[in-house]
């Protein structure tokens, strides 16, 4: 009976480390997808006729990049589904990391008080952060756009529509 005991806890023991490694394995960039909920992804909003805001948001695991790509794309696909050809981004474009705090805490073990629940002075660290505690981060890249039937000449920002669109689609999905 004992042994069938220990069998079992080891089992559970065995089976709780493989999902934490499943789980920090698959921390994967955030997909191109609309934002639901406020979640990581892009979303737009009309401002004025052939204007309009576009946010893009992703996970630690996106890059600036991908993000940068990411908002073009959805410019892009604003652009032709309101039967444009270009598009002009703002001078006002920005892009910044925000959200830094501790994503998830799991059980700490050190000196101090709370030793037993938690503890104020951990005995190790990695980058800062008590062994267990993730920081989570948030990109969020912030545009807003012109739609237009012809080029801008001289302006900075102008964007061929379809061009983006080619050029992009192999990187996005």
């Amino acid at each position: 009976m004992r042994n069938a005991v220990v069998t079992f806890w080891r089992s559970i023991l065995v089976l709780c480390i493989a999902q934490f490694i499943a789980g920090c394995t698959t921390f994967k960039p955030t997909l191109y997808q609309p934002s639901i909920n406020g979640g990581y992804g892009y979303s737009d909003q009309r401002i004025d006729p052939g204007e309009y805001r576009i946010t893009v948001s992703g996970n630690a695991a996106t890059s600036a990049k991908t993000l940068w790509n990411q908002l073009l794309f959805r410019a892009a696909e604003i652009t032709l589904n309101t039967g444009h050809a270009y598009f002009v981004v703002a001078p006002n474009a920005v892009g910044d990391l925000v959200n830094i705090k501790p994503a998830f805490l799991m059980p700490q073990f050190g000196l101090g008080p709370g030793a037993g629940f938690g503890v104020r002075m951990p005995l190790v660290q990695y980058e800062g952060y008590p062994v267990g505690v993730e920081p989570s981060r948030q990109l969020v890249a912030t545009a807003t756009i012109t739609v237009s039937d012809r080029k801008q000449r001289g302006m900075d920002g102008t964007f061929d529509a379809k061009a983006v669109e080619n050029r992009l689609k192999s990187k996005i999905f």
